[in-house]
């Protein structure tokens, strides 16, 4: 497979594979679903803001955002560094795109701690497919150079007796999630409390 302008390329072991990932729009999954307000001649409304002494209407497109320094000056973007928690400056990481992306095996329980955001379809090598084995594999991916990364995770999936690539972008959760093996307790024993108390508060009367 010749390398395209937007491949990947993955390393399992020492042997580097490539595939050209297509991002796959929900929308033409699921369809959506659009919100709009309409007056009583069902015209629709547009979003407007109102300044803070309540007397301009700004319309929408009408905001931004911008940096301001202690004192209140404007800062432009180019002058603003990025640190880390220590203070240190943060590094810069290429592109998962400019790289060859170790991966690292990973298990279900990671994919599902996993808050998807996006997913690719990958046109992939026949055999990248058959190195992962069934097996689900993950690596830090940026869409571009960027001081932050996100978890992907790569999964093959058969449809219609093909075997096919897919890519899962998102951030990772840590939570344990329980089984049916975990029972609860409820301490209800409060709750009787409250009632017995409330059951001698009634009166009857006829």
């Amino acid at each position: 497979m010749s390398l395209a302008k937007k491949d990947l390329r993955f390393s399992i072991g020492d042997v580097v594979y490539s595939a050209e990932p297509s991002k796959v729009d929900r929308a033409k999954l699921y369809g959506r679903r659009v919100k709009a307000a309409l007056d009583d001649d069902d015209t629709e409304c547009k979003l407007i803001s109102m300044s803070e002494c309540g007397t301009v209407c700004i319309p929408k497109g009408g905001t931004g955002l911008g940096y301001l320094s202690p004192e209140g000056n404007w800062v432009n973007r180019g002058q603003l560094n990025t640190v880390n928690l220590e203070g240190s400056p943060a590094e810069l990481m290429p592109s998962s795109f400019n790289v060859v992306n170790i991966l690292e095996e990973a298990t279900p329980d990671d994919l599902l701690k996993c808050a998807v955001d996006s997913f690719y379809r990958l046109t992939a090598e026949t055999r990248l497919i058959g190195a992962m084995s069934g097996k689900i594999f993950r690596f830090e991916y940026r869409y571009r150079d960027s001081y932050d990364t996100t978890s992907a995770f790569l999964q093959v999936t058969e449809l219609n007796g093909i075997k096919e690539l897919f890519m899962f972008v998102g951030s990772q959760h840590q939570f344990e999630p329980i089984g049916f093996e975990e029972v609860g307790i409820i301490d209800d024993s409060d709750v009787e409390n409250v009632d017995d108390d409330a059951d001698d508060e009634l009166e009857f009367g006829f």
